[in-house]
């Protein structure tokens, strides 16, 4: 199943500067309260197909693209690299606080 139009506005307004809150409520106009937007914004990122459109995105921001030279993968750009950098510390920070929540 395909992300639904709201689903990728979230999407494509998070990566320009990771704030989800923010993200949410440019995607969902009517909500209001900074609090409503954290906490729907923050079940947004653990859908899973969200999550899977982010990697793809991440994927193709990173400038590996094997159709371009086959069998010799391109260098991912410096960008593409702090992207994925950036991403990956998220999920990392993520992980660490859902975990932390989960054992107190």
């Amino acid at each position: 199943m395909a992300l639904s139009a709201k689903q990728k506005v979230f999407a494509g307004e998070y990566l320009i500067d990771l704030n989800a809150t923010r993200a949410y409520k440019v995607a969902y106009p009517k909500v209001k309260k900074d609090e409503t937007a954290a906490a729907n914004s923050s079940r947004m990122l653990r859908n899973a197909k969200v999550e899977d459109y982010f990697r793809k995105r991440m994927k193709d921001r990173s400038g590996i693209s094997p159709e371009s030279q086959p069998g010799k993968p391109q260098t991912p750009s410096i960008e593409g690299k702090n992207l994925i950098l950036k991403y990956n510390c998220i999920i990392k920070n993520y992980l660490f606080v859902t975990t932390r929540a989960c054992t107190a």
